[in-house]
């Protein structure tokens, strides 16, 4: 028998769960809708709100353009003719930030890496081409009302056979285009394309934040026309010869004389580029704002979940979990943000949302488990790169005076009877051990007798053909050994590593030290999804005290959980405390960790040990039931011992309060 035809969109793809079709009546196949497809078409629904922004924007800044000009000419066709072309130069940022927009953070850990591989990209050369089309119809509309519009030559008095190119009509199309690349290589350089999402906000209104950062936004413009006001004159000057050779064809066709003209800017040409770059960068920065303003909303969808919007909720978001693609970044996380809220909210939506993550279901596994999979991996993927150290950064721990006592008292109270290990030694510790009597202590006396001569026997062999591998390696190596080479070796090493610290401390290191910041995100990518991974966790074994009636959630998967968030809370503080030797510190950063406390890292501690706190209080009546690992076990008492202090101090304090 066929499969019944299903009508697809070209937006919609769907995953197929095939049942047994061979019987007549057999149930038709369950059809799971994809988390990125209900999401791409929620963004688009969001990004044509900045199409109207658009619009409106462009009429603003035609208004601007002639606010100079009183006594220009002006007609209604003219107007709508520089609008349109305003409007489709607005337009190309917006597709600028659609092809560059990301959310993780750079990888690079100096800045002239970051600069390397940022503007030596593919990615680059899509946004600076997207930037230099926008500045060129910016340009372009605005020159619409200038008498440079017709005089991009200039009649020399001296016999020519072509006329000379105007210099100023030249250096009017090179300020923006220098303004454009300047600007692409600044987005991508300082990253201000990555969408920055708020830890802990599922959703944003777009209207509270619209003109929170109007002066931000001032500011910034007035910096860059400023800079371009200075620097672009300087370089014009200096690129005068190659500009002239590389337009000549423009000039022919122009039917202009391609040799170059003596040089003049002039100051109110200088003056005019520069208002209109000013409202250029306004008009750019406000365009990129708005865009991440909508791109950022979240995983609400007026008052519905995105997932909610799928005949199988929590399959599509599963699904938006396991989207890795690299050009799916957005919709993975949204998804994260959307389990999120999920589990630590008290509305409807999350109620009924929460109902299927505690059910069992038709399937084998409950689904609870796979979502307990994704969270685990991404947490544990951030716990392995901050834990990362180089092989210079195991040397230099090894000559810091770290004291290890509490590791060692782990170790060896590893299989002692703690509180959060449920099953007993398999032998009793020696303080717990009864005092035997004198046939007590003979049998003993015979036992370890008999144990080491045992030992003794097995173990004679290993270690004549240790001693025999000794005297050898001793033999061939050793005496080849001289002790004065050795020494030149240890000197030089120490010359280099001097002289690199010297470069670095310098100007020109700035370029190539691996600063605190750019370390700690590089370790990092997305902390957004991290830090949801850990929220979701927590929030679902909170609520599912009271809300799992199935006992989906078992003590196994309690202490995975306790466990899994024990691992982030001791990497993060680990780094924090002890920041690997190839961080380049300042001297406020050495002797302060102030700024430390700032870091990404930092905050994935605090919110890993926020909700490792909330996890201890409310399962505190059966932590004697799971299996803690030491680490786990030493951190949950802590939080004991601690709440209970604070409790004891606020009695005390209403008691004295109340006397």
């Amino acid at each position: 028998m066929s499969h019944p035809h299903l009508p697809t969109s070209t937006l919609t793809t769907t995953f197929r769960i095939h049942t047994n079709m061979s019987n007549y009546g057999a149930p038709a196949p369950k059809v799971v809708t994809t988390y990125l497809s209900i999401f791409n078409q929620t963004h688009q629904k969001r990004l044509r709100y900045v199409n109207r922004v658009i619009f409106l924007v462009a009429a603003l800044a035609s208004v601007l353009l002639r606010l100079p000009f009183k006594n220009s000419r002006w007609s209604v066709l003219m107007f709508l003719y520089q609008l349109l072309l305003l409007a489709i130069a607005l337009l190309l940022v917006k597709f600028s930030r659609n092809a560059n927009s990301v959310v993780e953070y750079l990888r690079a850990k100096t800045m002239a890496d970051q600069v390397r591989t940022s503007v030596v990209s593919r990615l680059f050369l899509i946004t600076s081409g997207y930037y230099l089309a926008s500045a060129a119809l910016f340009f372009g509309a605005y020159i619409l009302q200038l008498p440079l519009l017709g005089q991009y030559y200039v009649l020399s008095k001296e016999f020519r056979k072509l006329p000379a190119v105007n210099d100023q009509w030249v250096y009017f199309w090179f300020h923006g285009a220098v303004c454009a690349a300047a600007y692409a290589c600044q987005q991508l350089i300082l990253q201000r394309n990555r969408l920055r999402f708020k830890y802990g906000v599922s959703s944003v209104k777009p209207r509270t934040v619209m003109f929170v950062n109007g002066p931000v936004i001032v500011g910034t413009s007035l910096l860059f026309t400023g800079i371009m006001a200075v620097a672009c004159p300087l370089l014009y000057i200096w690129s005068r010869s190659v500009i002239y050779k590389l337009n000549w064809l423009t000039f022919t066709l122009l039917s202009l004389d391609s040799n170059m003209p003596p040089r003049h800017i002039g100051v109110s040409n200088l003056l005019s580029v520069s208002f209109a770059s000013f409202v250029l960068f306004l008009t750019w920065e406000f365009i990129n704002h708005v865009y991440e303003t909508y791109a950022t909303v979240g995983c609400l969808d007026g008052k519905r979940l995105i997932s909610s919007q799928s005949t199988t909720p929590a399959e599509t978001l599963l699904l938006g979990l396991r989207d890795v693609s690299e050009a799916n970044q957005l919709a993975r996380l949204t998804a994260f943000q959307e389990l999120a809220f999920i589990a630590s909210n008290d509305s409807p939506e999350s109620l009924e949302a929460r109902k299927s993550i505690y059910s069992i279901g038709t399937a084998s596994r409950p689904i609870w488990l796979a979502f307990l999979d994704e969270c685990s991996l991404v947490i544990d993927e951030s716990n392995l790169r901050i834990n990362f150290r180089t092989k210079e950064d195991l040397e230099a721990l090894k000559n810091l005076d770290i004291s290890t006592s509490d590791e060692m008292n782990d170790d060896k109270n590893k299989d002692s009877l703690i509180f959060g290990n449920s099953t007993q030694p398999k032998s009793p510790s020696a303080s717990t051990q009864s005092i035997p009597d004198n046939g007590g202590k003979n049998e003993i006396k015979a036992e370890t007798a008999s144990k080491v001569k045992e030992s003794n026997s097995k173990s004679s062999f290993a270690s004549y053909f240790s001693a025999i591998k000794k005297h050898a390696w001793n033999f061939m190596y050793e005496k080849n050994k001289s002790p004065t080479k050795a020494l030149p070796l240890t000197q030089v090493m120490k010359n280099i590593s001097l002289r690199k610290q010297m470069i670095l401390e310098s100007q020109y290191g700035v370029f190539f030290r691996t600063t605190l910041q750019r370390d700690a995100e590089s370790r990092v990518l997305n902390p957004v999804n991290c830090g949801n991974a850990i929220v979701s966790l927590s929030g679902i074994l909170l609520h599912a005290v009271e809300e799992d009636r199935s006992d989906v959630v078992t003590d196994q998967h309690i202490s995975e959980v306790f466990n899994l968030l024990e691992r982030p809370i001791r990497s993060c503080t680990n780094y924090i405390n002890v920041t690997p030797a190839s961080v380049y510190l300042s001297e406020s950063q050495r002797k302060s960790t102030t700024e430390r406390s700032h870091l990404v890292i930092a905050l994935l501690h605090d919110i890993a040990m926020r909700e490792y706190v909330n996890l201890c209080i409310k399962y505190n009546f059966k932590l004697n039931d799971l299996l803690l690992t030491p680490k786990a076990f030493k951190l949950a008492k802590w939080v004991i011992d601690a709440s209970i202090a604070q409790q004891l101090q606020q009695k005390q304090q209403q008691i004295s309060s109340f006397i």
